[in-house]
């Protein structure tokens, strides 16, 4: 009986050890890690907007190296084309979610660029929350 004892005891321990950690670990990570803030990212309708005349930021695998939510957020796009636009400026195109200090550095690097990948025009909208 005493080893089943010791067995419980311990199960017990490490189950208070496990909740202890949950209850004050995770609001310390998520202090600092931050709110999670929503990327988007947008094609532009070079038909409809002057890209011509804006200042293009190409985009190479040494961005997606120095950022790889950059990369998550560009995952499996195509550019979509004249006739996917139905007319309209902009059209949706992914969005991911990064923490705050991810955010401001995509914000700073990126945001207010107009972006150039794999024959499409681009452009990040970050929702602060």
């Amino acid at each position: 009986m005493e080893g089943r004892t010791k067995i419980a005891v311990t199960i017990i321990g490490v189950l208070f050890v496990a909740l202890v950690v949950y209850t004050y670990m995770v609001p310390i990570i998520w202090l600092v890690l931050g709110d999670p803030y929503q990327v988007d990212l947008i094609e532009i309708n070079s038909n409809l907007t002057d890209v011509e005349n804006r200042t293009l930021t190409y985009l190479t695998e040494e961005d997606f190296k120095k950022s790889p939510e950059l990369r998550e957020l560009f995952k499996g796009v195509n550019p979509i084309g004249e006739e996917g636009f139905d007319g309209a400026e902009t059209k949706f195109v992914n969005s991911i979610s990064v923490g705050s200090n991810k955010a401001e550095e995509i914000r700073k690097e990126y945001s207010n660029k107009t972006l150039y990948w794999d024959g499409g025009y681009y452009g990040i909208l970050i929702q602060i929350p």
